[in-house]
């Protein structure tokens, strides 16, 4: 018989132990119930012999043969193989856990795996997994001094195909589709994990780490963690979903009925209170209190800057809450056509800079707008704008007529159109064709200037706009967009909103929309700007149906497959988990002191004193709270 290589004693007393660990989440899921219990990778059998002594019925999956031989003595029922034949050879089997003790690690594909998991789980069934953390410290002192040595046992065991940390842990699940109830650490030293893995260590280059390195996890050696599916609505799973410590997050924004918080934030907060389990309350910065600050474990503030709103982070900070300022836009570098903008804007820079040291982190909407905002040195995450079409259907593509469209151009604000309005005008003016042209939004001035007949309507409420353009007769939207910096860094929204509703699309060929449509295949994207690409590219969807339902079909598999609701919940929900576990904590020296701040009040207030917008919000506070309480607001040394 050849060595086995995983061999161990279980001793429920030791609590520092991923076995233990294990042992007492599934013994808290089971709730005093016998269970149904998988091991997957079993060795010996020796974790699972625990849980059966304890009642459970355990079978085990072990590809060693000399293995599976020993466990085959202690559990129920013992197959020799991968986790993936078992699955092929008993398709209909169903478990309350599945346990994973280190053996994700060894998975080329774990996400595949886990996702697999889900139908042979009985409805409120969990997993009960274990990890070894690569960020431990004795692995950082290894780097430090340029090694990767692997060993025979240990994080860097030879036989792993994988490595996490704990947040891709969580990723892992999350993205595999469950929600991570509970996770816990075995911690251990530099030493004791060098005597774990039979490995040397250098003591200096760990003293080194040690110095530098703030976090709380450099001594977690493993993870050991209980999930659950996301969809669990029955059984043992719901209620621990139902008892375990809700996230608490407050969301502020200047409008909370506006289309541009609910977009950002509203929907998808909502989705993640939804499908996590947290808790939510959106509010503007007007009618946010005390009270409100001090209930919440994360309060997120959308994009605007302004005296109360700067005190409403200083005093979330003071009062040790988790502060998320959420930016969608670059509006620290605008272009010349939105010039008009820059004095209400007087300041922002200087303001933001010094505002985000008082937070933990900066979320955005586009990876161009994260590379612009890291000059700030605060953590900045990517959470990429997705959409819901609700219970509206797209467009009957049948409908569709040869030869005959009408070209949507839709925006809220400025932008240049001027490189379209001469291919419009050529179009509209072809008699081989039938084209009209439909413009929501101001941009129904330029056409106007130009002499091109068009219909316009009115800026829409979002979900009015949503529903308003699945009415449009041979739709066939079109998105000019300059290559100006910060209209790369804006978010590709409207694209997805058109597919959606299934309209084709045609764009400049300019980020963002070059980052996520496929030329001739999700849409069309406009090389150059020029008038002929333009007239070209919108003269082959109207001659060509066909065409036209093929990048409809494929645009809204890619955009319900990529930018859903439901992702965008999935990437909040990791963000609020790592931000309620110690999460981007950072150091209070850095915070500005009270002469910093006055100053910043000062130029704050000279140029929020050119803004209209700024005197409706003063008189509402006037009328609610009284003179006294505005003018402490705007002087108030807590800042």
């Amino acid at each position: 018989m050849s060595e086995l290589k995983y061999q161990s004693i279980i001793d429920l007393s030791v609590k520092n132990n991923s076995h233990t660990m294990a042992f007492e989440y599934v013994d808290r899921f089971s709730n005093g119930q016998l269970l149904q219990v998988l091991e997957v990778g079993c060795s010996s059998g020796y974790f699972g012999s625990a849980l059966r002594s304890a009642g459970h019925t355990v079978w085990g999956i072990e590809p060693n043969k000399d293995s599976a031989t020993i466990a085959s003595e202690r559990l129920d029922f013992v197959f020799v193989g991968m986790v993936e034949d078992f699955m092929t050879a008993f398709p209909d089997k169903k478990f309350d856990v599945i346990c994973f003790g280190d053996v994700l690690e060894h998975i080329a594909c774990p996400n595949d795996v886990l996702k697999q998991c889900h139908s042979m789980l009985v409805e409120g069934g969990a997993i009960v997994a274990s990890v070894p953390n690569v960020a431990h410290i004795s692995v950082r002192a290894m780097l430090l001094e340029g090694r990767w040595e692997y060993s025979e046992l240990g994080i860097l065991d030879k036989t792993h195909l994988r490595f996490f940390t704990r947040t891709t842990i969580e990723e892992l699940f999350v993205d595999s589709g469950y929600i991570v109830v509970d996770i816990d650490a075995v911690k251990l030293s530099a030493e004791s994990a060098a005597n774990v893995s039979n490995t040397s260590f250098n003591q200096f280059s760990v003293d080194y780490v040690e110095s530098f390195v703030r976090d709380d996890s450099k001594y977690d050696f493993q993870y050991v963690l209980l999930a659950v599916p996301v969809n669990s609505k029955k059984g043992r799973s719901s209620q621990l979903l139902t008892e375990r410590s809700k996230i608490k997050v407050l969301a502020l924004s200047l409008n909370i009925h506006q289309s541009h918080f609910n977009v950002r934030l509203g929907e998808p907060l909502r989705a993640w209170a939804e499908i996590y389990g947290g808790d939510l309350v959106c509010k503007t910065f007007i009618d946010c209190d005390l009270q409100s600050i001090a209930w919440a474990d994360v309060v997120v503030i959308q994009r605007h800057l302004d005296i109360h709103v700067m005190r409403l982070i200083s005093t979330a900070a003071d009062l040790g809450k988790k502060v998320v300022f959420e930016i969608d836009d670059l509006m620290i570098d605008l272009p010349e056509f939105l010039s008009h903008h820059k004095v209400a804007l007087a300041g922002y820079t200087a303001a933001l800079g010094n505002i985000l040291r008082q937070v933990n982190c900066v979320t955005v909407t586009t990876k161009r707008l994260k590379r612009q905002l890291e000059r700030f040195s605060r953590p900045i995450i990517e959470i990429q704008n997705c959409v819901s079409a609700g219970e509206l259907q797209p467009i009957d593509q049948m409908k569709w007529e040869r030869n005959v469209a009408t070209i949507v151009v839709a925006s809220s604000d400025t932008v240049l159109v001027d490189f379209i309005l001469p291919a419009i005008s050529q179009l509209v003016q072809r008699k081989d064709i039938s084209v009209k042209v439909l413009v929501i939004g101001p941009l129904g001035d330029a056409f106007d200037r130009a002499g091109i007949k068009c219909e316009r309507v009115h800026n829409l409420p979002y979900n009015e706009f949503k529903k308003f353009i699945r009415t449009i007769e041979n739709p066939i939207g079109v998105i000019p967009l300059d290559d100006s910096v910060f209209s790369s860094c804006k978010s590709p929204v409207k694209y997805f909103d058109y597919s959606l509703a299934g309209i084709p699309v045609i764009c400049s060929d300019v980020s963002p929309y070059a980052d996520v449509i496929k030329n001739g295949v999700t849409g069309f994207l406009v090389a150059n700007n020029t008038t002929e690409n333009w007239v070209n590219a919108i003269d082959e969807l109207v001659q060509s149906v066909t065409k036209r339902r093929f990048i409809t079909t494929q645009a809204i598999a890619i955009v319900e497959k990529e930018y859903s609701i439901a992702n965008a919940a999935k990437h909040w929900h990791m963000l609020l988990n790592k931000l309620n576990n110690g999460g981007f904590d950072f150091n209070p020296a850095v915070v500005p002191g009270k002469f910093e701040k006055k100053i910043w009040q000062l130029r704050f207030l000279l140029a929020y004193l050119v803004r209209p917008a700024s005197y409706k919000a003063v008189f509402k506070l006037l009328k609610r709270d009284g003179l006294k309480s505005v003018m402490s607001r705007i002087f108030s040394t807590s800042m």
